[in-house]
């Protein structure tokens, strides 16, 4: 069995430009930038700082397969929780006799610890029509970094490894 390698990270890559190219451009409502509290008493930061310490965008991907899903990705310093995670929130169907609120979903953490779970709401045992949320995760490793995230990125740089780089193509449409 060949794998075509090369081909296939040329693949991804093209995907990666055409998603950020069916990314319309952002507006003032969907972005939301902020400070964390006591930032201008860190070491070294002006008291009158400006600096952005934390950003929230939503973002619509122009396409049939994602038409109306918005896309919310958040970062900041000194949040609740590091991690690196994808949560996919599944639409309610239209029968909510357990939940009115919660919605189930599925998430991928990818770091600092790899997690693979789902969320879902379920009947509690006995007569009422009550509901609760369990957990089953099919995934959930511990993951102790062995190396930093700069000292892998630099890491690949010199092997050549481009999985964790964007082609320029892909940087200008998603700065455009």
């Amino acid at each position: 069995l060949l794998l075509d390698v090369g081909g296939i990270e040329r693949r991804v890559r093209n995907e990666i430009g055409d998603v950020f190219r069916a990314i319309p451009p952002l507006r003032p409502e969907d972005v939301v930038r902020g400070q964390f509290v006591g930032y201008r008493q860190e070491p070294g930061v002006a008291p009158h700082s400006q600096v952005e310490t934390y950003a929230a965008v939503r973002l619509q991907v122009s396409s049939w397969r994602w038409d109306g899903v918005p896309f919310l990705i958040r970062s900041g310093k000194q949040l609740p929780v590091t991690a690196t995670e994808v949560t996919v929130k599944l639409r309610r169907p239209p029968l909510r006799k357990l939940s009115r609120r919660d919605a189930n979903t599925f998430r991928f953490r990818l770091g600092p610890d790899m997690k693979l779970s789902l969320s879902a709401r379920v009947k509690k045992p006995g007569p009422d029509l009550v509901a609760a949320t369990v957990e089953l995760a099919a995934v959930n490793q511990k993951v102790a970094d062995e190396v930093g995230a700069y000292e892998r990125l630099l890491t690949d740089a010199m092997e050549g490894d481009a999985t964790l780089f964007v082609r320029q193509d892909a940087v200008e449409a998603a700065w455009a």
